[in-house]
């Protein structure tokens, strides 16, 4: 009989191999050479761009550290692809040449979800994300709670 594994463990190999069909869907945008998270993070700012976005609400949508949204920005400014950040406002907007891209983008995360959720009846996917909703919302608590208890 083989051990029962974790559903941290299921979900960290899931976690994995999104990232990994996120990375491989930048071949649709070859040009760009572009890693899963910045395609996530170009489609955000698509969909924002009438909006105000600062780094701190990339921080909040994609639940990233701060260094970690700064790396991203800046590995996508040095493709000169993605954001100008306006100096007196730190106020992130796409760049024409990121603009151009986003059909590419946007037919590359469509094309990871399919592959994703491949064989799930709508009822499944439906169910998968109200569990997902209810697991962020325990671990964002678990979070507060965490920093309440270190004093921040």
């Amino acid at each position: 009989m083989q051990p029962k594994i974790s559903f941290c463990l299921e979900w960290k190999m899931v976690s994995n191999l999104m990232r990994h069909s996120a990375n491989a869907c930048t071949t649709c945008v070859e040009a760009t050479n572009l890693t899963g998270m910045q395609l996530f993070i170009l489609e955000y700012l698509y969909q924002h761009q009438e909006q105000d976005v600062f780094q701190r609400d990339l921080e909040a949508e994609f639940h990233v550290r701060r260094s970690t949204v700064t790396g991203i920005l800046k590995g996508m400014e040095k493709k000169r692809l993605s954001v100008e950040e306006d100096a007196r406002l730190k106020r992130i907007v796409l760049t024409p040449q990121a603009k151009s891209l986003h059909r590419e983008v946007e037919m590359a995360v469509v094309r990871m979800e399919k592959i994703a959720l491949r064989g799930l009846s709508e009822a499944e996917i439906e169910v998968f994300l109200e569990i997902l909703e209810k697991m962020k919302a325990n671990l964002q608590e678990d979070m507060l709670t965490y920093d309440e208890q270190k004093g921040k």
